[in-house]
């Protein structure tokens, strides 16, 4: 019988979950100078062990920081290739249990 049929199931994790409330009001007080860079990064901590913590009470083996430093993957990525500017966006709305949420990449 082929391994595969049962556990332990292979699985690839990319890295990203979903962002808590928290790292998403810091962020958006972060761009309006609200908050320094020092406290976005105590947030993201603070998130980010909040994660790990739930990774591992549900016996995760791989264990994931979630991208919370990320804003958006292909964003950071383009930001740091030398010639490359990044500008403008499309302004999206979606609509979530916590009412309507500005998706602008």
């Amino acid at each position: 019988m082929s391994t595969k049929n049962k556990p332990p199931f292979r699985a690839d994790h990319v890295g990203s979950l979903l962002r808590p409330k928290a790292l998403f009001d810091a962020r958006e007080k972060r761009a309006k100078n609200e908050i320094s860079d020092e406290e976005l990064r105590e947030t993201e901590n603070r998130c980010i062990r909040e994660a790990v913590r739930l990774q591992e009470e549900v016996g995760w083996q791989g264990i994931t920081d979630g991208e919370y430093r990320r804003a958006y993957f292909h964003i950071d990525f383009l930001e740091h290739l030398e010639g490359v500017a990044v500008e403008g966006g499309i302004s999206v709305k979606f609509h979530s249990n916590q009412g309507e949420i500005d998706f602008a990449p």
